[in-house]
């Protein structure tokens, strides 16, 4: 699953993103894995893709929320089409504003 969240009001923004999709993923999901990822840091993309692919010890299903997409390259939009066929992986993706056309399959 792949949602998308953009707007410049970090507030709501980040208000929605607990309140609609990290709480009730929690309550649904209580051994569940949640990671946040950054693309502005160095090796983001690396810890993601090893994040959404390492199977869990304990957990049985994966949120990542990814920050700041327009950092991503082409490897980072490669790697959401592929993820939206795993049904155990889902990626929160927020941006401060709406992002580009190559991010049109969100």
């Amino acid at each position: 699953m792949l949602t998308y969240l953009y707007g410049p009001d970090t507030y709501r923004r980040q208000r929605h993103l607990r309140e609609q999709l990290l709480n009730p993923y929690l309550a649904k999901h209580p051994g569940g894995s949640i990671g946040i990822f950054d693309l502005t840091e160095e090796e983001a993309l690396t810890k993601l893709q090893n994040f959404a692919a390492s199977p869990g010890l304990f957990a049985k299903v994966f949120l990542a929320v990814v920050h700041s997409p327009e950092a991503g390259d082409k490897n980072f939009r490669a790697f959401l089409k592929n993820i939206a066929e795993i049904k155990s992986v889902s990626v929160v993706v927020v941006a401060d504003k709406k992002l580009t056309k190559e991010f049109a399959f969100l």
